[in-house]
């Protein structure tokens, strides 16, 4: 399980959700998107998750994980 930081994140990556979501199942991958004003996103059932809201102190992305290409 690699840890993903979210300053590595740009869109057309996939990342992987934890089983910590409503919106998302445990273990999906997605693919991340970037709105006109960059802001990060994954679609969810909700929706959009903007990614901005999982940054933790050490800017590790909380809940996701690297998708191994």
């Amino acid at each position: 399980m690699t840890q993903v930081k979210f300053s590595e994140v740009k869109a057309g990556d996939f990342i992987k959700a934890d089983g910590g979501f409503t919106c998302l199942d445990a273990g999906e991958v997605c693919k991340v998107y970037a709105d006109d004003g960059l802001n990060l996103h994954i679609p969810c059932r909700d929706g959009t998750h903007f990614l901005c809201g999982q940054i933790g102190n050490d800017g590790i992305l909380v809940g996701f994980t690297a998708v191994q290409s």
